[in-house]
């Protein structure tokens, strides 16, 4: 038997391109933070499974999907709303995308927890991802008829929190009390992702206090400011002196986060 004869069509109907863009945009913020946290050192933590399991589907099956990927991108262009995109893939695809499905399902848990600065995946993102890998199985292993997409009942659901009306909640200003490193940006991280929940988009971070920043707490700023750079804000830093304006300047990022 061929190789072409092994294959089986996927099909997935009515797919809509602004809530795959907005998913694609949720896990490269999820990506680039992954790149940053210490799980990514721990070859059992789910970050680093995720990386390894991703690097597997895209050497192994990455072939497989361009051409549909190219149509996703001219169909958001053109502002269409939903298209019929139909794939050739091989069964054995079937046990890595179950794996992938509950890896993101793992993923969400951390950030649940606060262990991760990319907020949680909203609904609509979650039934999205979870219509795409269930459409996989279920039509590969089950035989099932392809069954379109859906918007689910509630609506849309935006990236990140939105602000109350009654005042500016869009801004904060948080003062680091103590040095920035692998032991103490856990408290400045929970600061941090409790203001984006609640819908702030421009967070000044006070540095007067900071003697002392290491990579760890590099990578929390440069996270955050990508995150809230997302949400149409950014991160801005005041009282940055010393040792730390020095590892700013080495960095490349002290004209990136602005002055505070």
């Amino acid at each position: 038997m061929s190789a072409k004869a092994s294959l089986v069509r996927v099909r997935l109907l009515e797919l809509p391109p602004e809530v795959h863009r907005q998913s694609g945009e949720h896990r490269e913020a999820l990506r680039r933070e992954l790149a940053f946290i210490e799980h990514a050192q721990d070859a059992d933590a789910a970050p680093a499974r995720l990386h390894a399991l991703t690097q597997e589907l895209a050497g192994r099956y990455g072939s497989l999907i361009e051409s549909q990927g190219r149509q996703l991108r001219d169909a958001a262009a053109a502002g269409v709303t939903a298209v019929d995109l139909e794939f050739e893939l091989p069964p054995e695809i079937v046990d890595p995308t179950i794996r992938l499905g509950a890896l993101f399902e793992e993923l969400d848990d951390f950030c649940r927890e606060g262990d991760l600065l990319t907020l949680v995946t909203p609904p609509l993102l979650v039934a999205y991802r979870q219509w795409v890998l269930g459409e996989v199985v279920d039509q590969i292993r089950d035989g099932r008829p392809p069954q379109p997409w859906r918007t689910p009942a509630e609506g849309p659901t935006p990236l990140h929190a939105v602000a109350d009306d009654d005042a500016d909640t869009t801004t904060a200003r948080v003062q680091v009390e103590d040095d920035l490193d692998l032991a103490t940006t856990s408290e400045l991280r929970q600061q941090l992702v409790d203001h984006i929940d609640r819908g702030v988009t421009h967070i000044t971070v006070d540095l007067t206090a900071c003697e002392f920043l290491d990579s760890t707490g590099l990578s929390l700023l440069v996270t955050t400011h990508r995150r809230l750079l997302e949400l149409g804000g950014g991160l801005a830093i005041t009282g940055a002196r010393d040792q730390v304006r020095g590892v700013l300047e080495m960095s490349g990022t002290t004209e990136f986060f602005g002055r505070g």
